[in-house]
């Protein structure tokens, strides 16, 4: 074995590769630790946290030289620091695209979730201004948005029918004000006129009397017609129930016959041909709705009205015949408007209620009136009320008792 001066001589003259650092240490005992801090520890010494080289792999080679001192064989970490600091950087890099990756998308999945929220809230912001606009908001890829977008555009569309409600409701009753004040121009006229006439004359002169009260007594009852109608249809467009009962149609409808022959010098006759007469209604609004498409066939017809009754189905009907000149087709969509009378009312006296009445009476009484048909030999409406069998189940049974 050569002296160890002789080994590390030769140790020392070898070429040794870049990147690879030897030391010799002929003063220090055999495996004992390499000098400097540049130095890795021995092979199965213990390792720290961070001990890079060894997560690394790059353990050094340790030599013991006979008679003492030692030889190390390691890689030079002034490169593998430079290269660990460029790891480092990439991972840092890699890192910080990543955050700002993961901000990113977080954003737009964010923005995507909130944009219905943020939709719904600009829409009540503009609800709360006084724009009642209504604007829908589109669908989401999330059933709980959706269904919060959907439970939105529900309500708004709530709103804006409600909306459209009050306005029709608010334009038609504009126009029941002007038309109602209309129809009552006239009769307040004539009465004051004749009033004025009479202050005039003093009272004293008869033939002046004998022109104007008898004119006012027409005119007051023609306004008193008027304010009844009014009332009679107020009372029909409230929204409270109905007080109903069960009512014999073929009862009413007799009796409706009846006061119209004594009132009138149309002939009214009734067809009968029910076989079961009960429904169930408010017995004021089945009169009022035969008793003025009756007072309405007489009013147009040429001297005879007939009131037919029949079954259909679970109906009850009553029909309403006349034989006037008919209804011109250019009339028929508007005929149960209030205060609408067609080119055929010319000379007619009315008041434009009689149908819009009917139509109402009929329609609270769980029924429905149309024009059934119309022509130069008369004109037919009907009535359909809905047959209240319960009453029919409990009189059979009373019966077979």
């Amino acid at each position: 074995t050569a002296p160890a001066a002789t080994l590390a001589a030769e140790v020392e003259s070898m070429h040794v590769p870049d990147g690879v650092v030897v030391r010799v240490n002929l003063h220090r005992p055999a495996m004992g630790a390499p000098p400097g801090g540049r130095g890795l520890p021995p092979r199965g010494a213990p390792r720290g946290l961070l001990d890079l080289p060894g997560a690394l792999g790059l353990h050094p080679l340790h030599v013991a030289l006979p008679g003492g001192g030692d030889v190390f064989v390691a890689p030079d970490f002034a490169r593998v620091d430079a290269a660990a600091r460029w790891l480092a950087l990439g991972f840092l890099t890699l890192e910080l695209l990543a955050a700002a990756a993961s901000w990113f998308v977080g954003r737009r999945i964010a923005r995507r979730a909130m944009g219905p929220i943020e939709a719904i809230r600009a829409e009540l912001e503009r609800f709360a201004g006084g724009d009642f606009t209504p604007r829908a908001i589109g669908s989401t890829r999330s059933q709980d948005l959706d269904a919060l977008v959907r439970a939105y555009n529900g309500a708004a569309a709530q709103v804006a029918n409600a909306l459209a409600e009050r306005a029709r409701v608010e334009a038609e009753m504009r126009q029941f004000l002007g038309e109602a004040g209309h129809q009552m121009r006239t009769p307040l006229t004539v009465i004051s006129g004749s009033l004025d006439l009479l202050d005039r004359a003093a009272g004293d002169d008869a033939a002046v009397r004998a022109r104007t009260v008898p004119l006012m007594r027409t005119e007051a009852a023609r306004l008193r017609r008027l304010v009844e109608r009014l009332f009679t249809l107020a009372r029909l467009q409230q929204d409270e129930p109905p007080q109903t009962e069960v009512v014999d149609v073929r009862d009413d409808d007799r009796d409706v016959v009846d006061r119209a022959n004594a009132a009138q010098a149309t002939l009214v006759s009734v067809r009968d041909v029910l076989a079961f007469a009960y429904v169930r209604a408010d017995p004021d609004e089945v009169h009022d709705a035969v008793a003025n498409l009756v007072e309405n066939a007489a009013k147009y017809g040429r001297g005879h009205v007939t009131v037919a009754l029949s079954n259909r189905d679970d109906d009850v009907l009553v029909r309403v015949i006349d034989d006037g000149p008919g209804i011109s087709p250019d009339d028929r969509s508007r005929l149960f408007e209030r205060f609408f009378r067609g080119e055929n009312a010319q000379g007619v006296e009315g008041t434009g209620l009689g149908l819009a009445i009917a139509e109402r009476a009929a329609a609270r009484a769980g029924g429905a009136v149309a024009l059934e048909s119309s022509g130069p030999a008369g004109s037919t409406f009907r009535i359909a009320f809905p047959k209240f069998r319960e009453f029919a189940d409990r009189r059979t049974a009373v019966a077979l008792d």
